[in-house]
């Protein structure tokens, strides 16, 4: 008869192999079947592989300042001085790594 056994108890014994112990041993000392810690582990870390795999979102700072509108359907960006116009619908990810450039080089 198996047992429920809580988040908790996975918890802990995803920690003891996040420590750098073997997922079979973990398993076998905890009396559990290797693919359910393996589960486990997938289940507990997934949201923070989700960040990883798109990279960590980053904020640049944002300055308000009266000027002149932009063109209409134009979106502005001003890196380093300069001042950069995409057209609406530019892939952000363009953007995104566009001004990470230019901030690295300014």
């Amino acid at each position: 008869m198996s047992r429920h056994r809580g988040r908790e108890f996975w918890e802990q014994l995803c920690a003891e192999v996040d420590g750098g112990e073997a997922s079979a041993e973990v398993a076998r000392r905890h009396r559990v079947k290797v693919a359910t810690l393996r589960w486990w582990r997938w289940r507990l870390g997934q949201p923070e592989r989700a960040v990883a795999k798109q990279g960590a979102p980053v904020l640049l700072p944002v300055v308000v300042r009266d000027s002149a509108p932009a063109r209409a359907g134009h979106v502005e960006l001003l890196a380093g001085g300069v001042v950069l116009r995409f057209a609406v619908g530019t892939d952000i990810d363009y953007i995104a790594r566009l001004a990470a450039e230019l901030e690295r080089a300014c």
